[in-house]
């Protein structure tokens, strides 16, 4: 019955709202819409005041049946919360000591990644260190190779200087001979007849042919040559 006056009430006060709402729009009296609101709030408290009075009287009962229930059921209870204690415990430590277990397990392995990563870690650093010790050896090998380059080439260049040192000294001397020979030629004394007009000179008088018939001219051949003379095909 209280659920039912509950019901009723509170359709009572949906519908009031919607009337009150259709009245605002059309603009037409508030007053059966409010009447109905306040008619559902009515049934609605008298709905909720019964329930409270039926659940109390039910809760009483229930209360004194639950009391005669828990008596019987208290030892029950504590023995199952003994044994539950105990499985608890016995559960704790086996907990405790798979827990163990698997720290022991990644310390374990922690120590083997330190490890593994150590070696790697002395293994890349000879490897840099020998790449390091034939980067050394070739770059020493290189300025071995420059040096003995250099020193070749040195010795090349220096044997050149030398060269065209002895060449110039060879080419001064061969000059001074040429000119000494020149000046010795020069110096040396021709005789030429007719006073010159025969256009020839002669080393030894003795070689004039045929014999002159005008005394024989000596000179130097370079006033011989100075003069347009030429030496004799004959002698």
């Amino acid at each position: 019955m209280s659920t039912f006056l509950g019901l009723l009430g509170m359709l009572a006060f949906f519908v009031g709202i919607i009337l009150v709402i259709i009245s605002f729009i059309k603009k037409k009296p508030k007053r059966n819409p409010l009447i109905i609101i306040a008619a559902g709030l009515v049934l609605f408290i008298i709905g909720v005041s019964l329930s409270d009075n039926s659940t109390s009287s039910e809760s009483t009962k229930t209360a004194s049946t639950s009391i005669v229930s828990s008596k019987k059921t208290t030892n029950k209870s504590s023995s199952k919360a003994k044994a539950s204690s105990e499985a608890a415990k016995i559960s704790k430590s086996k907990e405790a000591e798979i827990k163990a277990s698997k720290a022991k397990i990644e310390a374990a392995k922690q120590a083997e990644i330190a490890k593994q990563a150590e070696e790697a870690r002395q293994a890349e650093a000879s490897r840099q260190a020998e790449a390091s010790r034939q980067a050394e050896a070739s770059r020493q090998a290189e300025a071995q190779s420059i040096s003995a380059s250099q020193s070749i080439e040195a010795d090349a260049s220096k044997q050149a200087e030398v060269q065209r040192q002895a060449e110039a000294q060879a080419a001064v001397q061969q000059a001074q001979a040429n000119v000494s020979t020149t000046e010795d030629a020069n110096n040396r004394t021709v005789y030429v007849v007719n006073n010159g007009t025969t256009k020839v000179y002669w080393y030894n008088e003795s070689a004039i042919h045929p014999k002159p018939t005008h005394p024989v001219i000596p000179m130097t051949e370079g006033e011989a040559l100075a003069r347009g003379l030429h030496h004799s095909q004959t002698e």
